[in-house]
């Protein structure tokens, strides 16, 4: 396969459901989940709002944009951001920031970059 086969091949990709990206999201939620099912009421430290949730509403979207279906895979953690987005301030800041969905920036110029690196697998897995 030439350059350009594998280049192109890599760019129609797309980066938000990478297997690796879902993989390290599912994972991190799992452990969130452990710790929420300890201390979650209606927000992730008891009923009044944190910077817990600061932490979890970016991460929430993130996974959203990688079509991860919290409400099934993560109740509590769903509940949480339910919440969480219920409240006027966050809902605000949402909105301002591109919705409830994390809008994707990916560069693909970069992409290519690092993609072609010596070292760097091919897109099509062989060695």
């Amino acid at each position: 396969m030439g350059h350009g086969e594998g280049a192109s091949r890599r760019s129609s990709a797309s980066p938000a459901l990478h297997p690796l990206r879902l993989h390290f999201i599912r994972r991190e939620f799992g452990a969130i989940e452990k710790i929420l099912e300890r201390s979650a009421g209606r927000f992730a430290v008891g009923d009044e709002i944190t910077l817990a949730e600061c932490f979890l509403v970016p991460q929430v979207r993130n996974a959203l944009l990688a079509r991860i279906d919290i409400a099934e895979e993560f109740p509590i953690l769903s509940r949480v951001w339910e919440n969480a987005i219920a409240v006027p301030e966050v809902a605000a800041v949402l909105e301002a920031a591109g919705g409830i969905v994390q809008p994707l920036a990916f560069d693909a110029e970069k992409f290519e970059v690092y993609a072609d690196l010596p070292g760097a697998a091919p897109a099509d897995g062989s060695s």
